[in-house]
């Protein structure tokens, strides 16, 4: 009978589908993108029992940025503010001020009605991206993605009290989804994937045109960091690839990573400083990926001569290229996006506020991890060591290991810790990595004051627990255990989260776009190279919309495991821990000077035996003494860097100090003098009793004299390093003494010679006691080094 019949769904057909997706391309909702950076191959198919070779030209293919800021404002349009211009001309000046407060800016005393309400326009209409590329491969041959996505900002978007639609939304995610820039067919050769960088830069020049909402309202783009792992860093930085040099952004040495005082106290580089060190010379203009490789006698000298130095004319090659190497300080051409045109300002491309993070969670985390899984077997208490051997033995049995298993079997680790000896060293290193993997994970709204001194001293205690635990390492090497992950962990995580949320630029669902490229390319192309390309393009996009948010989930999971953690308490550190690492502690210091010049009492205090700070869960977030939080719209990494250091040389006069002892140093980096700010006297320390030491003769700033046990037959080794040289002096001092010790000094009878940027012994200096105790300063009076006093470390 009619009316009877049953509906059932039924499979759409071939023509169906394709109607379906020619109308999403023609609307805008999906790309295909366009051809770009043509590539020659040759294809090789057998025909008749014949192999013939055919030559075919494979181009690689890019979504235009201004597609991708169209279809991300389309998606994101419903959780921005958008107000019009009659709504913020409407705003009050108090209201003005709360919005600018709210949102991290300061900057606004002296400010007429007219400017704080432009100030607001500009904050709500202004966003910023994040890039990121990586290499893999996909049916055999290498590809290279490139996407972007738009950084959480409170200022542009809503807060998630404020979107009350739907209360489990996890907003931050939702907007910080990558879309698909390029996808290359290139190799890992940086000669392939340098290929892109016309059609990546012609793309950043158009930033300087807003797009329009519905509303008519303009929103501007600005490209604001690069996060990826190591060897896409290195590409983007323009900078060597292993080597001498660690990082790109301090310039570190391979073999100081491991020195936590000296990794503390180098300096953020700028991309503007890199171009200008490289274009200072004739060869640094040139449009090449090396441009200082294989240079002959003459063009070193050339090249050196233009940076305004000379050598004798007997100066061999060798010598040359070495002054040349330290002079450049691991940089080997322009940042890549200035590749084509090295002399081309950063803002005639629109990147004048592009930063390169160096510090990555998702890379940084697991790697670290994973080396502390290979060596701290050795290191377990009896009692526990079966069990904890156990849960790593079975983590590393697996075939595949997530960046989320790495921080589950850490948590594991901890807690059976905990049960047992929750005051060992290894403890202390579990529970330091859990808590910092946890605010690495954190989402912006728990972005804070205290939580961003909670990370300085959490990074702080876990590169001093490592170095007293992994002295002697048995399975990896130096390099590879205080490597990249150890570095960046230990000296810019917390830098960047002083500035931005590390969950915003994670790169996990980056990389999980390769996973499912892989599982597109396989399961519905031909596996022509091309045509995997537009499919895979195609396919892409429509998964991102419909795909669940996997990062949130990892990390419930694991909040799971965490709930049985006990509760996160002030950090407190032994006075014992800041004479012992006196130098890595100052420099500490001066990195949370903003927590310190309130006073005593605020966010520290000293007791007894240590120093507390007021950074643990049941502490206010933020107090009215400051500091303020901080934010990338407005602060530069680099910039604040120098703004502490300023800070900390004012508080050194005129504020008491977590510190026993404080160096002081001149613009120069050398220390000019030492103070002991209580006139104290340890004997078992071996500190020397110094309440102000006045410097005669300047010495450098990096001067480590690690004692010497008197049980040790290794002799005590000074590291210092002259302002022009990126190498260190060495001066080894063995055991049979000539040094005498008179109260708090010590006179030396022997000679060290300083040539140019090296020092070397004429004669060796020895301590009777073997023993080098604490807060050091070596002075220099022409060829004769007599020590006020010398610095363990």
């Amino acid at each position: 009978m009619p009316g009877n019949e049953i509906s059932m769904p039924c499979t759409s057909t071939t023509q169906m589908v394709k109607e379906k997706w020619a109308a999403d391309i023609e609307d805008g909702t999906y790309s295909i993108g366009i051809d770009c950076a043509p590539k020659e191959m040759t294809v090789v198919t057998c025909r008749d029992g014949e192999v013939v070779e055919q030559p075919v030209t494979i181009y690689s293919r890019k979504v235009p940025m201004n597609e991708i800021r169209q279809r991300l404002l389309k998606n994101q349009e419903k959780y921005m503010r958008l107000q019009t211009d009659e709504q913020v001309d409407a705003l009050s000046k108090d209201e003005a001020i709360k919005f600018l407060k709210q949102n991290q800016e300061h900057q606004f005393a002296d400010m007429e009605i007219t400017e704080l309400r432009a100030k607001v326009k500009a904050l709500q209409r202004n966003r910023h991206l994040v890039m990121w590329h990586d290499h893999g491969t996909i049916l055999g041959q290498g590809y290279i993605f490139i996407t972007v996505k738009v950084i959480y900002d409170t200022s542009v978007f809503f807060r998630k009290d404020e979107y009350s639609l739907n209360s489990t939304l996890n907003l931050q995610g939702t907007i910080e989804k990558p879309e698909v820039h390029v996808i290359g067919i290139a190799s890992s050769s940086h000669e392939d994937q340098a290929a892109l960088i016309p059609e990546r830069v012609s793309c950043l020049r158009t930033l300087n045109s807003p797009i329009m909402t519905t509303a008519g309202i303009p929103i501007n783009d600005t490209v604001r960091f690069f996060a990826g792992d190591g060897p896409a860093r290195n590409f983007e930085r323009g900078v060597q690839q292993g080597g001498t040099i660690r990082c790109g952004a301090c310039g570190i040495q391979t073999s100081m990573t491991s020195d936590i005082a000296h990794a503390l106290t180098l300096k953020w580089r700028t991309l503007q400083e890199q171009q200008d060190i490289i274009i200072a010379g004739k060869f640094g203009k040139m449009s090449t990926l090396k441009p200082f490789e294989n240079l002959r006698k003459a063009e070193l000298e050339l090249e050196l001569a233009q940076r305004g130095i000379t050598f004798p004319k007997k100066t061999n090659k060798i010598e040359l290229e070495a002054n040349l190497l330290g002079l450049l300080s691991g940089f080997v051409r322009v940042p890549t996006l200035l590749l084509k045109d090295p002399c081309q300002t950063l803002q005639s491309i629109n990147m004048d506020k592009y930063t390169i993070l160096e510090c990555e969670p998702l890379h940084d985390l697991k790697g670290h991890i994973h080396n502390l899984f290979v060596e701290v077997e050795e290191h377990f208490d009896t009692c526990v060591k079966t069990e904890c051997i156990t849960i790593i033995a079975h983590f590393m049995k697996k075939e595949t290991k997530r960046a989320c298993d790495y921080r589950h079997a850490a948590i594991l680790i901890l807690l059976c810790l905990l049960k047992h000896n929750k005051h060992s060293k290894v403890c202390t290193i579990f529970r330091t990595i859990v808590e910092i993997s946890e605010i690495m994970y954190s989402s912006e709204e728990k972005r804070t004051p205290r939580s961003i001194l909670r990370l300085y001293n959490l990074t702080w205690i876990h590169a001093t627990a490592c170095t007293d635990v992994f002295q002697k390492l048995k399975h990896l090497t130096q390099e590879k255990f205080y490597g990249a992950y150890f570095h960046a962990l230990t000296s810019h995580a917390a830098q960047q989260y002083e500035v931005v949320c590390l969950k915003s630029i994670n790169t996990e669902n980056e990389e999980r776009i390769f996973e499912t490229a892989k599982r597109i390319a396989s399961t519905t192309s031909n596996r022509k190279p091309e045509q995997v390309l537009p499919n895979m393009l195609l396919r892409l996009q429509a998964g991102a919309q419909k795909d669940r948010n996997a990062l949130e989930e990892q990390n419930n999971s694991i909040r799971i495991a965490a709930a049985h953690l006990p509760c996160v308490e002030n950090t407190a550190i032994s006075k014992d821990m800041t004479r012992k690492y006196a130098f890595s502690w100052q420099a500490h210091l001066n990195r949370i000077a903003p927590y310190l010049e309130p006073g005593e009492g605020f966010w520290w205090r000293e007791e007894k035996e240590g120093y507390e700070f007021f950074d643990g869960s049941d502490q206010p977030d933020i107090k009215v003494c400051g500091p303020t939080l901080l934010h990338f719209r407005n602060t530069f990494i680099e910039k604040l860097d120098l703004e502490k250091r300023k800070l900390f040389q004012k508080l050194v006069a005129s504020t008491n100090l977590p510190a026993e002892t404080i160096r002081i140093y001149d613009d120069s980096g050398y220390c000019t003098s030492v103070i002991d700010r209580d006139n104290f006297q340890h004997t078992n320390s071996g500190l020397c009793n110094v309440s102000l030491t006045e410097v005669e003769s300047s010495i450098p700033a990096v001067v480590h004299v690690p004692s010497q046990h008197p049980q040790s037959s290794q002799p005590a080794v000074i590291l210092s390093q002259h302002p022009q040289s990126s190498q260190p002096a060495v001066a080894v001092f063995s055991a049979s003494s000539v040094l005498t010790a008179s109260s708090s000094t010590f006179s030396a009878s022997s000679v060290l010679t300083a040539s140019s940027s090296t020092f070397s012994a004429s004669s060796v200096l020895t301590a009777s006691s073997s023993v080098f105790s604490a807060s050091s300063v070596l002075t220099a009076s022409s060829s004769t080094f007599s020590a006020s006093s010398v610095h363990r470390e």
